[in-house]
Formats: structure tokens, C-alpha cells, sequence
């Protein structure tokens, strides 16, 4: 079993929306408006005080749910460290869907130019959980009292053998990541190990229509790459 503690998923259109400012208060009213029918009553039990006015920020932290929405970006996350469980893949990205379909409503955002989900793993370490991803994953020698170990990195892979264009081009970009847990900036713990992946797709030309279709297709090589992150962090020993 892959247990994800925190999924986030995210869209990215390809120029800023300048016009979440001036809906601000549009799409948290229909937001608020969604719940008890669109979504749970309970879904988003508030509203967070985001510092730019642009921001939009909703969130019931008991649940794990979060909204964050600024001109940049839409990301849905659902984050179960508070109540030690694990995200049902399929159960959540239906709430996200949903809740997009709220937004669409009155953002009506097009051109996306990327979108991304990122899964959380977290796992029990050894004595010294800094040490054991040090000899894990690297050739560097261990030295005494080692601390926060982070090591991330990216794979890129255009379709179809094209030349990768970054800026303007079709590809997908997976991230990894592995530390030491007590580093996490949202859900730090002592003697834990998280081992993530964030796999993007980066679309050209950008989507318009069936945006959330298109999620879906990205869902299913989403898990596929879970899956296979999964056999390679057994292999190395980080999963146990």
C-alpha cells in the first residue's frame, strides 16, 4: 500500500489572472454558497487572512482541506499528518473537481500552461534518520551529529523524443525530493524521513476546454509514477 499523507494538486495558467482581484469577493461567496450542495458543509470551514489582497484562501484544518488561489496558481491540497491517516487518491481528486467547478464558474481561467499533483510520503527512520538518507542516497561520508539532510532534483522528458523546449514546449517535469522530516515546513517530526514526488505536465498549445478531463488523464500516469517511486524508495531501503 502507498499511503500519501498530503496531495496537492495544481494549475498553473500561462499569464498572471489579474482578475482574481476584482473577484475576490465573487468567488469566496460562491464558494461559501457550494457548501451543504457542491461540496461537504463542512469542506472549507473558513476563510484564511491572506496578506495580498489577490490571495484567496480557504481552508478546514482539521479535515485537511486547503484552497489556495492567487494570480499565479489554483492549488487543492488535503493533508492528513494532523490525524495520522492517508489520502484516498480517487475520493480527493472528485472534492477537487468539484470545487474547480466552482471556480471555473466565475473565473472562467483558460491557457493553463501546467498542471501538477505532488504526493507526500513520510516514513519511520533509524536512530539517526539524517545518517540513513546520507548513506542512502549518496557516496559522501557520514560525519557525526549530520542534520538536515534535503536532496531534490528533476527529470524532464519531452514527448516523443522532441527537443526539450522548457519555455514554450510540451514536456513533463518530475521532482523528487527526500529529508529529514524535522525540515518540513508545514508538518515537522522528529525521527521521520519524507520521500515526495511532484510530477508536472507542461502543455503547448495551452489548455482551454476539459481541463479537469485532462486532469483526470494526468491522474492515471500520476499513479503509475507513484507506484514506481514506490518500488524504487523499497529498493533503497527508505521504505521499510
Amino acid at each position: 500500500m502507498i499511503a500519501v499523507k498530503k496531495l496537492s494538486l495544481g494549475f498553473r495558467p500561462e499569464n498572471k489572472a489579474f482578475r482574481t482581484d476584482s473577484l475576490r469577493g465573487t468567488l469566496i461567496d460562491a464558494l461559501l454558497d457550494a457548501r451543504g450542495s457542491t461540496i461537504p458543509d463542512t469542506f472549507y470551514a473558513g476563510i484564511l487572512d491572506p496578506s495580498p489582497p489577490s490571495v484567496i484562501s480557504m481552508a478546514n484544518q482539521e479535515e485537511g482541506n486547503v484552497l489556495y488561489i492567487d494570480r499565479d496558481n489554483v492549488v487543492f491540497t488535503k493533508d492528513t499528518y494532523k490525524n495520522n491517516g492517508h489520502v484516498d487518491l480517487d475520493k480527493t481528486f472528485g472534492e477537487f473537481r468539484k470545487v474547480w467547478n466552482v471556480i471555473q464558474k466565475v473565473l472562467n481561467l483558460r491557457n493553463i500552461r501546467r498542471i501538477g499533483m505532488l504526493a507526500e510520503l513520510r516514513f519511520e527512520a533509524a536512530k539517526n534518520n539524517n545518517l540513513e538518507l546520507l548513506s542512502l542516497l549518496s557516496k559522501i561520508p557520514a560525519r557525526e551529529n549530520t542534520a538536515h539532510f534535503v536532496l531534490q532534483y528533476e527529470h524532464r522528458s519531452p514527448p516523443s523524443n522532441a527537443p526539450l523546449d522548457i519555455l514554450k514546449g510540451a514536456f513533463t517535469n518530475t521532482i523528487y525530493q527526500f529529508y529529514d522530516s524535522a525540515v518540513d515546513a508545514a508538518s515537522p517530526a522528529e525521527g521521520k524521513i519524507n520521500a515526495n514526488i511532484d510530477f508536472q505536465r507542461y502543455y503547448s498549445p495551452t489548455l482551454n476546454d476539459r481541463v479537469f478531463e485532462e486532469a483526470q488523464k494526468h491522474l492515471f500516469q500520476f499513479k503509475k509514477e507513484l507506484t514506481k517511486f514506490d518500488s524504487e524508495i523499497t529498493a533503497l531501503g527508505i521504505k521499510k
